[in-house]
């Protein structure tokens, strides 16, 4: 243990709420950030490793991954991913001159995938597929930046009370572990033979321990590990042996990222995501179009949370985003009547979907043209506007931070078209035909 609860570390950023767990890589503490009083896990090199030949080489890869994974939840968040925000070095109380390396990333509120099957037994299809179809989402961006996570474990996917999966813990490093250092590589019961055996670190390895989690989800037992099916024969029953109500489909699926060679897993997750027909997804799938290649997923993950506000923000910096004016900070007429309207709906309608009707542009458009609202300004009616929708007050103008950000009032959000724009260009957005 470096640290015990109660202690400041990164330059007293940090407040040490407890420790979570401790490994051949080192150890975990859940957090507080001091100023903000949100919660965190911390994610420390182990002290032992520091006498060993390759420390030096593990410890920069750790520094590589930690800045790749910071960029990507900086660039665009991805909402199966925990985002990590910071990296620091803390001296160590018993070595002069000594520093940990540390990771910080959010602390994710729920159970594992392995808790929520041990608590409630194995899961409905659907919802476990639902599951994996995010998490393979998340490790397709994974993937992209050249990272593998390497123990993609029902331990290290968080089910958030939403019933949304998050991908944590990543094996950082894992691919240089000082050649000294006995430790299984990745976790026995859902690791390929190629990681445990020869510490090999290819996206087929997390393929493959993504469809041993889905098995372990769906059936409530523990596949038969690689290495025997490998070095002893032992053949992997088939999850539909155990579990009659599995379709064809979904044993297949799982089957197939589970071959024992990596040769003949799917070679990509797009590969293997598409063995699942979207009626597995157990709801139906949003559209997320862009014209510009803009990610909405945030936006949606933002959306189902009913994070109202958050999520009005997220729409502000993607509408910047699709015209290129994020340096500007703002939309003139001109971006409005040119913004693609393959995008526009995409928001609009993920804003209706999700408020049940309440909220979207397409709802405000509604109500300001039944106002006698046009694309000329009228002072008269876009007060009346303002009135109905919340956005004025005893007859003022209300404060953005004001708003209320709830269901209470039709047509309330996104009150980006109220504050991000001027006059001309909060007009033009609700007189698109094509909304």
């Amino acid at each position: 243990m470096y640290w015990t609860r109660g202690e400041r570390i990164g330059g007293g950023r940090y407040e040490i709420v407890d420790e979570l767990g401790q490994g051949g890589f080192g150890l975990t503490y859940q957090a507080k950030h001091c100023q903000l009083g949100s919660f965190c896990v911390i994610k420390a090199i182990g002290a032992w490793l520091r006498k060993q030949r390759n420390y030096d080489r593990f410890v920069e890869r750790f520094r590589d991954e930690g800045r790749r994974l910071a960029e990507l939840a900086q660039q665009k968040p991805h909402p199966h991913i925990v985002r990590v925000f910071d990296l620091f070095r803390e001296p160590h109380q018993n070595y002069p001159g000594f520093e940990i390396d540390c990771l910080v990333m959010d602390f994710i509120a729920g159970d594992t995938l392995e808790m929520a099957v041990y608590q409630s037994g194995k899961l409905p299809e659907t919802e476990a597929v639902r599951y994996v179809r995010q998490i393979g989402d998340a490790l397709i961006e994974v993937h992209k930046r050249g990272l593998v996570h390497w123990d993609v474990t029902p331990m290290n996917i968080m089910i958030r009370p939403q019933k949304e999966a998050v991908l944590i813990d990543f094996g950082i490093a894992g691919d240089c572990p000082p050649s000294s250092f006995s430790r299984k590589f990745g976790n026995e019961a859902f690791a390929p033979y190629e990681q445990l055996m020869l510490g090999e670190r290819e996206k087929q390895c997390d393929i493959y321990t993504l469809g041993a989690s889905l098995y372990y989800a769906v059936t409530q037992q523990v596949p038969t590990l690689s290495n025997a099916r490998k070095l002893d024969n032992e053949p992997l029953i088939e999850p539909i042996r155990l579990e009659k109500s599995i379709s064809s489909q979904v044993n297949d699926a799982i089957i197939w990222a589970m071959a024992l060679e990596p040769g003949d897993r799917p070679q990509s997750m797009e590969e293997w995501l598409k063995s699942f027909s979207d009626p597995f997804s157990g709801e139906e799938e949003d559209d997320l179009r862009s014209d510009k290649e803009v990610d909405y997923r945030y936006l949606q993950q933002l959306l189902q949370q009913q994070q109202w506000k958050e999520a009005d923000m997220e729409t502000a910096r993607r509408m910047l985003e699709v015209a290129g004016r994020e340096e500007q900070g703002w939309l003139d007429v001109e971006d409005i009547d040119n913004f693609p309207c393959t995008d526009l709906r995409t928001i609009d309608r993920l804003w209706v979907k999700y408020s049940k009707g309440q909220f979207g542009f397409s709802v405000q458009k509604k109500i300001y043209q039944s106002l006698g609202g046009t694309r000329e300004y009228n002072a008269e009616i876009w007060r009346n506007f303002g009135d109905r929708v919340g956005w004025r007050e005893k007859g003022e103008w209300m404060d953005y931070n004001d708003l209320t950000f709830s269901l209470s009032i039709k047509g309330h959000l996104p009150g980006v078209v109220g504050w991000w724009m001027g006059w001309g260009s909060r007009l033009s957005l609700l007189s698109r035909r094509d909304l």
